[in-house]
Formats: C-alpha cells, sequence, structure tokens
C-alpha cells in the first residue's frame, strides 16, 4: 500500500516484497564529512521507506560533528525524524540485523564497519529481513537501491534528484536557530541583491578526484558563473568552499560582486572537518547550505556532497548546475572495495 506525505508526495509503505513485519531501522553516523552523513542517512531512510520500518537517526560519537557528550549529533542540527530514540531499541527481546548489534551495544561505534562479519553491507541485504530492528552503519545510496523495486513501486521511474528531494522534504528539517542564522547572515551579505551560490570543495577533495585521473574543472566554474551573471540575471555571488585559495581565485575574477561567510578554511589537502571537527563546524556547513538554497541560481560539483544536497534538495530547473561527474547518478563500487581507510572525505 501507499501512504501519502504531509507535503503530497506518495511513498511506499509496507512493500510485501521488501519487509517481512512491521520494526525499526536505526540509521548510525557514517562518520566523515557533514553532508556525506547526511547523504548516507538519506539512502539509510530511504531503506525505512522501502520496508515500512519507523525509522530512527542517532550519530553517535564517531560522528566528527558531535560534541563528545554521548548524545546524539544528529538532533545538533536537525529536528528528530520520528518519536522514537535509541534508548528504546536497547531492548533484549528484539532481535537485530545484522547479527554483531545487540540491545546492549548499539551505542558502539564502528563494530566492524569495514572488516568482520556484518562489515560493508549493501542496502539491498536489509531488505525482506524478519528481524524487529535492522541497524545501517554502512553506506548505501538511491542509486543502488532503485534497481532492487518492485515494479509498481512509485520510486522506480524517479530521478535521483528527485528521490533526494522527496526525502530531504519529509526528514530534513534544520533546527529553527540554525534556520535563522542563514536567512539573518543571507540579508547581511546580500540584502535585496540577486546571487548565483556556488559550491566550490577545495582540500582534501583536489587530492581525492586525482585518484580517478580526473581534473577540477576550475575554468568551467568561472564560465558558468559568468553565464548567471550575464544581462543581470544574478547581481552578486556567495561562494561556499572550504578552501581559502578558492577565495582568492574567484575574488580576483569576480571582484566586489563576490561575498562568503567568515567560516575556517584551509589551504593544504586536509578537510576542514578534520581540522576543526565539533558541532561549530557542523553548524557552519548547514548554515553555508542554507544560504545557497535561498539563492536564485547555484552552480556546484558533481562529486562533492555537499552540491549534491543543495542540488538535490530544491526543484532548481535550469537555474542550477552540477559540473563534473554526477554523484548521485553513480554507482559507487569503490567503497565496498577499498582497504579500511584511516579516514575519508565528504
Amino acid at each position: 500500500m501507499t501512504q501519502e506525505s504531509t507535503d503530497g508526495t506518495t511513498f511506499l509503505q509496507n512493500d510485501r516484497r521488501l519487509m517481512q513485519g512491521n520494526g525499526y531501522l536505526l540509521s548510525k553516523a557514517w562518520g566523515y564529512g557533514f553532508f556525506s552523513d547526511v547523504m548516507v542517512t538519506l539512502g539509510h531512510l530511504f531503506l525505512a521507506e522501502l520496508t515500512g520500518r519507523t525509522p530512527v537517526v542517532h550519530w553517535g560519537s564517531n560522528s566528527l560533528f558531535s560534541a563528545r557528550d554521548g548524545g546524539n549529533a544528529f538532533t545538533r542540527f536537525f529536528e528528530p525524524v520520528g518519536d522514537v530514540t535509541l534508548s528504546a531499541l536497547e531492548n533484549p527481546a528484539l532481535r537485530f540485523f545484522p547479527d554483531k548489534w545487540r540491545h546492549d551495544n548499539l551505542r558502539e561505534e564502528n563494530l566492524d564497519k569495514w572488516e568482520g562479519p556484518g562489515s560493508r553491507l549493501r542496502g539491498e541485504l536489509y531488505l525482506e529481513r524478519e528481524e524487529e530492528v535492522l541497524v545501517c552503519d554502512f553506506y548505501t545510496a538511491f542509486i543502488e537501491l532503485r534497481d532492487h523495486l518492485p515494479a509498481h513501486s512509485p520510486w522506480t521511474a524517479m530521478a535521483p534528484d528527485e528521490a533526494y528531494r522527496r526525502l530531504i522534504a519529509k526528514y530534513i528539517k534544520p533546527r529553527a536557530e540554525i534556520r535563522e542564522a542563514a536567512a539573518a547572515e543571507k540579508r547581511r551579505l546580500l540584502g535585496d541583491s540577486t546571487a548565483v551560490a556556488v559550491h566550490f570543495r577545495g582540500t582534501d577533495k583536489i587530492r581525492e578526484i586525482a585518484k580517478y585521473r580526473l581534473t577540477f574543472p576550475l575554468q568551467e566554474f568561472f564560465e558558468t558563473v559568468e553565464s548567471f551573471l550575464t544581462g543581470q540575471r544574478c547581481e552578486r555571488i556567495y561562494l561556499m568552499t572550504d578552501d581559502q585559495r578558492a577565495v582568492k581565485l574567484f575574488r580576483d575574477r569576480f571582484g566586489e560582486r563576490l561575498v562568503c561567510t567568515e567560516v575556517m578554511r584551509a589551504e593544504g589537502t586536509l578537510g576542514v572537518h578534520y581540522l576543526q571537527p565539533g558541532v561549530q563546524a557542523g553548524r557552519e556547513v548547514l548554515t553555508d547550505a542554507l544560504i545557497a538554497l535561498d539563492c536564485e541560481a547555484f552552480v556546484g560539483y558533481g562529486l562533492s556532497n555537499p552540491s549534491c544536497y543543495i542540488y538535490a534538495a530544491r526543484d532548481w530547473g535550469d537555474q542550477g548546475r552540477l559540473l563534473g561527474w554526477n554523484m548521485l547518478e553513480t554507482r559507487n563500487s569503490y567503497v565496498y572495495n577499498r582497504r579500511p581507510p584511516p579516514a575519508s572525505t565528504d
């Protein structure tokens, strides 16, 4: 059967091919960049939709954006996705999948995530399970689950950006104080000016894409931004970046038309989320994204999660562009086969 969402979107619920009974799905933090965590959480929430389970999102101490106080880092930034908390799942009467999880170890982080029994589980392995609680601690994405949908599913014909947009609208609700801070900062920086938001991911992303023998499309960024400025379609540029060198490059090119927030940025090959982890770092990147979402146009990079989130969260029409390889439409076989990493990027 189907259930109508609060925003008028139809979501698949309780598909008997995909589930054996009611239950819960616990989404644990991926543990890397902020929007990397958000996008993986959205993959887990999609699994909850497919299996008709009640989602519980808990970002624990492995989140780079936690306060290290034992609390749920997700709710430092977003409203809870529902009324059920992790404590309700710490019940010895419940069964768990995969069986590395028990009622008394749900707060343990990175448990056999990369190696060992129950490690690197693909999303489709969570379908048609009888256990009351599914625990998701690894990467999954809409594009990797779409082939496993029944023909009648309303998700089958959706493009990935549309699917994520529906999931974001239903589940990802930034806290009021963060939304208000973003609106105030946008007024301060842009006033009534129209703007094209640009997300330019530097630092460790430059090194990461080199592994794929790709080069960063800097000139294409400049030309695409210029196209939005032509004929006063947009008056200003709102730059969202982790790299201080990018601020200089864009300012040299566009001068006083460029604005950006005053946040920590780096100039090397280590991501800011490793240099300055914690709640404040998460609030800064989320505030940046909310400002970008309120601009008139957007240009981002398809191999970076913040860009993919911003692109998917709003229907930009012809006012949104993802340059380069679009991660939303690409299956990530690498993450299932790589050596266990000491760290990752967003």
